[in-house]
């Protein structure tokens, strides 16, 4: 609920490693890997070592690997901090730690998620820098002593002293000199361009650009009204950027994300990046039959999509289906400013949920029939259950 002026110490976004009680099948605690002063952002891979003391995480965002007290930590998680344990400097004057209301009552690991010293000021958690960008795979040897992380966008695998976290080789995987997509896509990945660390492009825009299902106030449209993540997949072909419209362009939005968002770019840097979105293509839907032809029921849809009754061709047309242009259809909630929202394309509409400029449809039926009373945004009011299932079923060909 801040807007993006406000990165510092995680009050945007925070990075968790989360323990599941597997019997209960609840979250028995989520730990912060960022550091009070520099986040940790992009965790993406764990191994346990094979006596269960140590956990490594690759922080793939900042290229270290996070080191983990296994054992200490589950002791702490079940109240038994020492009474002379001296929680280190990252607990400032007058501040309790959460580690100490543990200690009281084992509710208090509920607080954890908030806390960015618990790691930190316990003592339980040491970065190790890797030569090589973006860790993500990982495991340790049998005895313990290896640990070995394959460095993404380097294409090597780094061999790591665990005890010492000390590189003892790094093994190439083949050489080839990256091309302006390529580099664009590493620092697409790369939170080390934001200010202390906390979040990369790919926090935002997973899975290749993609959306992360989430809300986020920034600040090309002022604040106080958060948008869900759009997809950047064919950006480049659907001017104009941000559901208010905002930037004219994806070049125009990629610029501007540095100079917000990121650091100053060098040069070369936002030429990579808009590269990369240029090269982004999609990606068959799973909801396609097995030779990639639509169902009886897509069919059945697609013929209630074009026609004249469901209207939907007027706003989403072509191949992209988008006209590129804003559009007033009844979505406008108590935080929007304006009542005309950016018609966004409908390729890949199954991976994009939830729906509408600020989210507040969580399914494809929830958007057609609770959030369409008027028939703002097409013709549904007047269709059948199987009619909304067989274009629900088209939609989700797309």
């Amino acid at each position: 609920n801040l807007p993006t002026t406000q990165l510092e110490r995680g009050w945007e976004n925070t990075n968790a490693l989360t323990i599941i009680d597997m019997t209960s099948r609840r979250v028995y605690a989520s730990l912060l890997l960022d550091h009070p002063m520099e986040g940790g952002a992009n965790p993406w891979g764990v191994a346990v070592s094979k006596d269960n003391s140590r956990l490594y995480v690759s922080i793939a965002g900042i290229h270290v690997l996070g080191d983990i007290d296994l054992t200490t930590l589950h002791q702490f998680l079940d109240g038994k901090l020492p009474d002379n344990h001296r929680l280190s400097k990252h607990y400032g004057p007058g501040t309790e730690s959460t580690w100490l209301k543990i200690k009281q009552d084992p509710k208090y690991r509920a607080d954890l998620v908030n806390d960015l010293a618990s790691l930190y000021g316990a003592d339980l958690i040491k970065r190790i820098p890797i030569d090589g960008k973006n860790p993500r795979g990982l495991d340790v040897s049998p005895d313990g002593k290896t640990l070995a992380t394959a460095a993404y966008y380097s294409g090597s695998v780094a061999i790591i002293d665990t005890a010492t976290g000390k590189t003892r080789a790094n093994v190439s995987l083949g050489s080839s000199k990256p091309d302006d997509a390529r580099r664009g896509e590493m620092i697409f990945h790369d939170a080390t361009y934001c200010f202390q660390h906390w979040l990369s492009c790919s926090t935002c825009h997973p899975h290749n650009g993609r959306v992360d299902a989430l809300n986020w106030d920034i600040l090309n449209d002022g604040i106080g009204n958060p948008k869900n993540t759009k997809s950047l997949l064919q950006a480049h072909l659907t001017p104009p950027m941000t559901w208010r419209g905002a930037r004219p362009s994806m070049e125009v939005s990629v610029e501007k994300g540095f100079f917000f968002l990121m650091r100053v770019p060098e040069e070369g840097e936002v030429k990579s990046v808009q590269a990369y979105l240029r090269s982004l293509k999609p990606q068959p839907s799973p909801h396609l039959k097995p030779n990639g032809q639509l169902s009886e029921s897509a069919v059945r849809g697609k013929v209630l999509f074009e026609s004249e009754a469901a209207d939907c061709t007027s706003c989403h047309k072509g191949q992209l289906f988008t006209d590129g242009k804003p559009h007033n259809v009844g979505t406008r909630g108590e935080l929007d400013k304006a009542d005309r929202f950016d018609t966004p394309s409908l390729i890949e509409i199954y991976r994009t949920a939830p729906y509408l400029h600020d989210g507040s449809a969580a399914s494809l039926r929830e958007l057609l029939m609770d959030r369409n009373k008027d028939d703002d945004h097409g013709g549904t009011s007047h269709l059948k259950k199987e009619q909304i299932d067989d274009l629900i079923a088209y939609l989700l060909s797309l």
